[in-house]
Order: structure tokens, then C-alpha cells, then sequence
């Protein structure tokens, strides 16, 4: 695999060292040699959306895991753009949905052992319109509907193993968005 690097030269960034930076992402190494990755733009969002008895997923390969996996739609937060804003543009582009009332649920690291990454997460169950995916010409992106029911099943069978998907699931029955 072929990298484009800003920099060759490794720098000292506290006790981490710099082996690569690209486009505002660092892969850097502590002193004990563990790897994490770090994001000058951390913020990402995602929505739980729920239409009828129903949530509504996307599924796309993920190369790290080398695998399909089921996820709430989102992406990450453009730099000056509000939360509430970045997660609509996303439910649009990758869902081809727009959605009236939205709700806060939190916040979650969602791989913070190696990565610096902030989702924020949002509710949903006025979901007013479904039409067509406004995907980036790289997105491969499947849109599932799959019940409550299921999706609880699916999550305890470990078939659904996304960390925001289940904290989402989590905060919607807690806040008592989700009947279960």
C-alpha cells in the first residue's frame, strides 16, 4: 500500500512519537510502543433513526475488520459545522432521508484504547422522507430496515457489534424513547 506523506521526518509530539501524518490524522506511538490514532478533526456523528416498528441502518464494508458491518448513518463533522447540521447532511447523503424533530442522546468514544475519535449520537422517530442516496463516489452503502425486535436479537446474537449502534439502542431505552 502506497502512502502520501507530508512529512518523512518522525517528530516528538510529547511522549508520543509522529510515524505518519496525512490530511489532519496522525498514527503515533507512546513510549511502551503502542499505536493509536489521532484526528485534528475528532468529531463524528450518527443517528438512530426509527420509522414505525423499525430502525434504519446502512451496512458497508469496513476494511479494518475486513467484514460488512451494520451501523447507524453518520460520518464525520466538517470543520465549523453545527452537530444538529452535520448529522442531517449525513442521514441525507447516506440514507436519502430527511428527519423532522432530532434528540440529543450523548456521547461516546467509540474505540478510545486507540483512537481520539468523539461520536455524537442522535434520536429520531419523525423520519419524513426516503429517496435516493447522495453517496461520495468511494461509498458502497446498503440502506436495512430492520424491526425493534430483531435488531435487539441481532445485538445479543452479536450479528450487530457496532459500539455506537448499541450504545444508541442503550440511551433510547434509558431516556424511554425505546419500548422494549
Amino acid at each position: 500500500m502506497n502512502f502520501r506523506v507530508d512529512s518523512i521526518v518522525v517528530r516528538e509530539k510529547g511522549d508520543l512519537t509522529v510515524l505518519l501524518r496525512k490530511n489532519g490524522n496522525m498514527i503515533v506511538e507512546d513510549e511502551l510502543g503502542k499505536i493509536y490514532t489521532l484526528s485534528e478533526n475528532n468529531q463524528a456523528v450518527v443517528i438512530l433513526a426509527k420509522q414505525s416498528d423499525s430502525f434504519i441502518f446502512v451496512q458497508q464494508f469496513r476494511r479494518a475488520v475486513n467484514d460488512f458491518v451494520i451501523q447507524l448513518p453518520g460520518g464525520m463533522v466538517e470543520l465549523g459545522e453545527d452537530l444538529e447540521a452535520a448529522v442531517r447532511r449525513e442521514f441525507l447523503e447516506e440514507v436519502g432521508g430527511q428527519c423532522g424533530a432530532i434528540q440529543y442522546l450523548g456521547s461516546l468514544t467509540p474505540a478510545s484504547w486507540i483512537s481520539n475519535v468523539m461520536t455524537h449520537v442522535f434520536y429520531t422517530d419523525d423520519v419524513i422522507d426516503i429517496a435516493d442516496q447522495q453517496l461520495e463516489e468511494y461509498e458502497h452503502i446498503k440502506v436495512l430496515k430492520i424491526s425493534v425486535e430483531e435488531t435487539l436479537n441481532m445485538i445479543e446474537g452479536s450479528k450487530i457489534n457496532d459500539s455506537e449502534v448499541a450504545y444508541a439502542i442503550l440511551q433510547g431505552i434509558l431516556k424511554g424513547l425505546i419500548k422494549v
